[in-house]
């Protein structure tokens, strides 16, 4: 056994500042200049989010193009990653907030047509099975538009044609047809990092709908469509799961591909996991080193950093985390069992720094861990290796 320390670098994206490859790759420099005789691997995560195919080519994935509509109907271009017989698709590059600008945001109109198109795009190769990542959509339309693309009639008092398939067109649906729909037996999952059901309070309206611009009157109206969507859909389908947990997913779309398809909703990080062999490369590790762009309250409800803590816990590996910012305290975070976790904001300037110059404090951010792990090589909670 190498006398080498085996650092695993398991990071998630900052979101709206970088990706989980930039994120691993900078905090990775920072620790070789610390620890230039450590084995460094480099695993950046995805929980359903941005970089959920992309994220996958190092693990024997190839990645593919299609053309499709963003989320307002415009020609655009998605990918999605083909290996191990699964078809993986990340719906923020077909429907996602990261393709409009933020005047262009359009809750009640953009749908999921341009999903739809990539679902086709990548049956065309006969996949035992398509995985959906269910991160970053700027949609609510419960997958009506993804479905329609997919063979579903809708019969609504206004034009889908026009109009799209977003929550403004939902309201005024009367029937839909699903004798068109197929995806020819190949079996559909949807990944996500959220638990919340189709409607309510803790629902897709209420919970993510501001974060896709809709303003209170747009919320309101977001869950009275998805509840006639829901009216309209499950008798059509003979499933009834408005209430189902992750139903909520993407504006509604877990649940529209689940009532219509019967799409398995399963959890994002696991499924990250299983796909790139994660479990493997924790077990190779002697500490592991996860985070994302905010810890706080959310990160405890399905999120990669406590994924990833699962992955090392179950290992016997310790396990810190690298993230932009924190909301938690140090006995927070310890109760989660994580070692100990270090903000950018610890070490930048300002927030703004933080987020403007990443890369700088990501890499100083690892020559300080590394330097901490290397003054306390014999203490295994501090990083040290485990003796196995």
């Amino acid at each position: 056994m190498s006398d080498r320390l085996r650092i695993l670098v398991a990071v998630d994206k900052y979101k709206g500042c970088l990706g989980a490859g930039d994120v691993a790759r900078h905090l990775g420099r920072g620790l070789s200049a610390a620890l230039p005789t450590a084995e460094i691997r480099l695993h950046p995560v995805s929980d359903g989010g941005d970089g959920f195919c992309t994220e996958l080519v190092p693990h024997g994935f190839t990645l593919h193009t299609a053309a499709v509509t963003d989320p307002l109907g415009r020609p655009a271009e998605a990918v999605f990653a083909l290996g191990h017989g699964s078809a993986v698709i990340e719906m923020a590059t077909s429907s996602g907030l990261a393709m409009l600008g933020s005047a262009e945001l359009a809750p009640l109109r953009a749908d999921t047509v341009g999903l739809g198109m990539l679902i086709r795009a990548a049956l065309q190769h006969r996949p035992e099975r398509i995985v959906i990542g269910a991160g970053g959509s700027a949609t609510s339309d419960g997958g009506a538009g993804a479905l329609a693309a997919l063979g579903m009639l809708v019969h609504a008092s206004v034009d889908p044609g026009l109009h799209g398939y977003g929550p403004q067109t939902l309201l005024h649906l009367t029937a839909v047809d699903l004798t068109g729909l197929t995806v020819g037996g190949t079996r559909v999952q949807v990944a996500t990092d959220v638990t919340s059901p189709l409607l309510g309070p803790h629902g897709a309206a209420a919970v993510f709908g501001p974060q896709k611009g809709a303003t209170p009157a747009d919320v309101a109206t977001i869950e009275q469509a998805l509840s006639t969507w829901a009216d309209v859909l499950e008798p059509a389908a003979g499933r009834w799961l408005r209430e189902i947990p992750r139903g909520g997913a993407a504006g509604g779309l877990a649940f529209g591909l689940a009532a219509a398809l019967g799409a398995e909703l399963i959890d994002g990080i696991d499924t990250f996991a299983a796909l790139s062999g994660l479990a493997d490369a924790v077990a190779w590790a002697d500490v592991v080193i996860t985070g994302e762009g905010s810890m706080d309250s959310q990160t405890t409800s399905g999120k990669a950093p406590m994924g990833v803590l699962r992955y090392a816990r179950a290992a016997g590996v310790p396990c810190w985390a690298v993230v932009g910012r924190s909301g938690l305290t140090q006995d927070e975070v310890a109760g989660l069992g994580f070692v100990d976790h270090v903000a950018l904001t610890d070490h930048a300037d300002d927030e703004s720094s933080s987020i403007q110059n990443a890369p700088r404090w990501l890499e100083h951010v690892g020559r300080h861990l590394g330097a901490h792990f290397h003054a306390n090589e014999a203490a295994v909670p501090l990083g040290a290796r485990l003796v196995r």
